[in-house]
């Protein structure tokens, strides 16, 4: 039975996912989304997770699924949510991507009580999308130059419209560069209670891109009387510890 009348909606991470946050490339991964609810609807809120529409609609225009096709899914799951007559605060949880969509929705409607941003990246994204691949061993340098070069067509406009970088669109790309870009401006202006994470295992952020994020955060965090601002040692991006199924209690 629900006794706090609040309910949740999780926005998921990047690349096709379903409502228990089992990417469909990585089917063994735990449903983390799953547990998260389980553990705050056994504190008494009422949660919402979906899946992705990469993941329902196998067919979906790539060309046309960019970062405001994704705020417009998760505004119509809210909606479903704001739907329940007995719920009085809506919270939005975002994970990784979502959670620099969660931002952007949160900077967009007043219907949202309170905002959780959970290891999302808090500079450019194309700048860590660099790190990451040269974090990778075999990758050829070409290979990474190509990449280099595709994002700078993305951020001066020029990329071809009906061609993908890593399965996805300019639009996309080019989005989401800039809603990470501005992400902390963007957290440090809301006036809702902000719960800030960053998992400080997180395979997501290699070299120094990890102490980058935390930098950021903890800007936000001193910026802003409203966030509570947690680093979670030996947490990885999915908020697990190593080996283990379970998300971490200290989660």
């Amino acid at each position: 039975k629900n006794v706090l009348r609040a309910g949740v909606l999780i926005v998921p991470g990047s690349a096709p996912i379903d409502r228990n946050g089992v990417p469909r490339l990585a089917p063994q991964r735990p449903p983390i989304y799953r547990q998260w609810a389980d553990a705050m609807v056994a504190a008494g809120y009422t949660v919402l997770r979906y899946d992705k529409r990469t993941l329902t609609h196998p067919t979906v225009d790539y060309k046309s699924f960019d970062e405001e096709a994704q705020i417009a899914d998760a505004f119509a799951a809210f909606s479903r949510l704001r739907s329940q007559a007995y719920l009085r605060w809506f919270y939005v949880v975002g994970h990784s991507e979502g959670g620099n969509l969660g931002a952007v929705m949160a900077s967009r409607s007043s219907a949202i009580h309170g905002l959780a941003v959970v290891n999302s990246v808090q500079f450019p994204v194309d700048e860590l999308l660099l790190v990451q691949l040269r974090s990778l061993k075999g990758v050829p340098k070409s290979e990474l130059d190509e990449v280099q070069h595709q994002l700078q067509l993305i951020r001066t406009g020029a990329f071809p419209k009906d061609k993908f970088l890593l399965g996805a669109s300019g639009a996309y790309w080019a989005q989401w560069i800039a809603y990470s870009r501005n992400s902390p401006q963007t957290l440090s202006r809301l006036d809702i209670p902000l719960l800030l994470v960053q998992s400080l295992a997180d395979e997501s952020l290699p070299a120094d891109t990890l102490a980058r994020n935390v930098a950021q955060l903890r800007a936000v965090a001193k910026a802003n009387e409203n966030p509570r601002h947690h680093e979670l040692p030996g947490l990885d991006h999915s908020t697990l510890r190593a080996g283990a199924q379970r998300v971490a209690p200290q989660f």
